[in-house]
């Protein structure tokens, strides 16, 4: 057995300040600090706020207090791709190609469609699910195409909520 390091792809550097959100009636993060390079997994029991940490450091959710930045800029929806727990959470659009260029249209990437096509050949969706509805394939494909999603919108940083889930 031998340990590598990890050497991170890019200089990119994702930062939670003193972060704080209320999920419901009670604190999910509280006082949370963080500054994530490379690849970095985040464990903890269920309920212990990790989902809700994603969802703040992806922009997705305003924390209470505190900030989050990527490389020093206050992130916005869309600079930190999410990838959810639930991929059916991330899919509504009438074709799988579809679903995978919505990221890249709201974010004006030129070429939209190829860049779906390139992250869905990218992640393993074959061609022949382009033209299917999402709601038609198996949950590992459904988490594939999700995941495609996120990649098609060339985003700073990514956040996995349950990467190995499935």
């Amino acid at each position: 057995y031998s340990r590598q390091p990890c050497t991170p792809r890019s200089n990119h550097t994702l930062r939670g300040s003193k972060l704080t959100a209320v999920y419901g009636s009670r604190p999910a993060l509280s006082d949370v600090s963080l500054e994530l390079r490379g690849l970095t997994l985040v464990t903890g029991p269920s309920g212990a706020g990790k989902s809700t940490l994603a969802r703040v450091l992806a922009g997705v959710l305003a924390q209470d207090s505190g900030e989050v930045t990527l490389d020093g800029r206050a992130v916005r929806p869309g600079d930190v791709g999410l990838a959810f727990q639930r991929p059916e959470d991330q899919l509504f659009c009438d074709t799988v190609l579809e679903d995978i260029a919505y990221g890249p249209r709201m974010r004006g990437v030129p070429d939209a469609l190829g860049a779906a096509r390139d992250a869905a050949g990218a992640i393993g969706v074959g061609e022949d699910l382009l033209d299917r509805s999402p709601f038609e394939l198996s949950g590992g494909q459904m988490r594939r195409v999700a995941l495609a999603g996120v990649v098609a919108g060339r985003p700073g940083a990514y956040v996995l909520d349950e990467p190995t889930a499935g």
